[in-house]
């Protein structure tokens, strides 16, 4: 008498049977999630990048204050960056011999630019339509060596895409007070108000 059994009897798994069914599911699941994936990815980026500024900002004021000397954050629009610089003299000018970085926000946070869709009031009641605030010839803020900085303002940041059809609900703002306080804002739309 024979006691072995067939090998191909005894082997376990899947049936091609079950294997598709599994992966039609699979596919239904990712078709329903795609979208909206891709409807969250201009949010998070332009949390993200606010987040970034607000970082830069509150390194720029605690080194100011450790080096007791001020840095500044020059703002501009038109390229889409923003300057720190070492502002070794406090001159509130950067000078040929003062460090500098700056951040491309278009590429560090693709996708976000500076700017403001439709004219909704301001974090600080100010009109941000200027996309950014500061009322200094550069839009630049200074922080001084005491930790305070030179003026209240705000920066506002969007996804380019929302520009135009004036989508308000993915506006975030980051401002700044001079009693040295840095917020990071987003856009209510339903509420129309900053929170």
């Amino acid at each position: 008498m024979n006691n072995t059994s067939n090998p191909l009897k005894s082997q376990k798994g899947f049936t091609l049977t079950e294997v598709m069914v599994v992966l039609a599911m699979i596919a239904i699941m990712v078709s329903i999630a795609i979208p909206n994936i891709v409807e969250w990815m201009p949010r998070i980026r332009v949390n993200s990048c606010a987040r970034e500024l607000a970082s830069e900002m509150h390194l720029a004021r605690m080194t100011a204050v450790r080096e007791n000397n001020n840095y500044l954050i020059q703002f501009n629009a038109g390229n889409n960056t923003y300057t720190i610089i070492d502002d070794d003299n406090n001159n509130n000018v950067q000078d040929g011999a003062e460090t500098s970085r700056t951040i491309n926000i278009s590429v560090s946070c693709l996708g976000i630019g500076y700017g403001s869709a439709g004219n909704p009031d301001g974090v600080l009641n100010e009109n941000p339509i200027v996309n950014i605030s500061y009322n200094t010839i550069a839009n630049t803020v200074s922080f001084a060596s005491r930790g305070i900085i030179n003026e209240n303002g705000a920066v506002y940041l969007i996804p380019a895409n929302d520009i135009a059809p004036g989508r308000r609900d993915r506006m975030r703002a980051v401002s700044t007070t001079v009693a040295g306080r840095i917020r990071v804002w987003s856009y209510d739309a339903n509420r129309n108000s900053w929170n």
